[in-house]
């Protein structure tokens, strides 16, 4: 369905992007390649130190980020399957999120106000901030040398402590507007 709305919505200005939280690059070009029905012309990101979400706070897949032409978060990471195969574990209908994005490419209805943006956007927990630091150093141990230093920065700046970064699986998505005003 991605490549459905894509085709649909990118003469209007939808700039589709996916972003791949896999390790495994062959993984990646078969979900792009070969799973569709037809390949996937919109670009699909690897992102194997998860950096994309770590920055946007994707905890489960799939997931989208709608980003405006500003480069401002107009909707928070949300569940929003391409299609309805989930729907009864997930309880979600996909045709309301993808309802949603047509009425803000075609028409400039902003899916949240600014108050529910900012309260969809939490800082993520010191647990969570520990965690995604332990993650970095376990998949980059030649960081394991600046672990004192990790602490302390920590201590100082917890909101920095586990570095940026964020991520979405294969078939999560991140939306971006250009020409379109929300």
């Amino acid at each position: 369905m991605w490549q459905e709305l894509n085709e649909e919505l990118s003469p209007h200005g939808l700039v589709l992007l996916a972003v791949a939280l896999d390790e495994d690059l062959d993984a990646v070009r078969q979900w792009a390649r070969d799973e569709p029905p037809t390949p996937l012309t919109y670009p699909v990101l690897v992102d194997r130190d998860h950096v994309v979400a770590e920055r946007y706070g994707i905890v489960n897949i799939p997931t989208t980020v709608w980003i405006d032409e500003q480069d401002r978060v107009v909707r928070p990471p949300s569940i929003a399957p391409a299609d309805d195969t989930f729907r009864d574990f997930t309880h979600i209908d996909s045709s309301v999120h993808h309802a949603a994005l047509r009425r803000w490419v075609l028409d400039g209805v902003a899916p949240l106000t600014d108050h529910e943006i900012r309260d969809r956007q939490t800082p993520p927990e010191p647990d969570v901030q520990l965690a995604r630091t332990e993650r970095r150093l376990a998949v980059h141990p030649q960081s394991l040398a600046v672990r004192p230093a990790l602490g302390e920065g920590g201590r100082h700046a917890p909101h920095q402590r586990a570095g940026v970064g964020t991520t979405v699986k294969a078939d999560q998505a991140c939306y971006s507007t250009h020409g379109t005003t929300p």
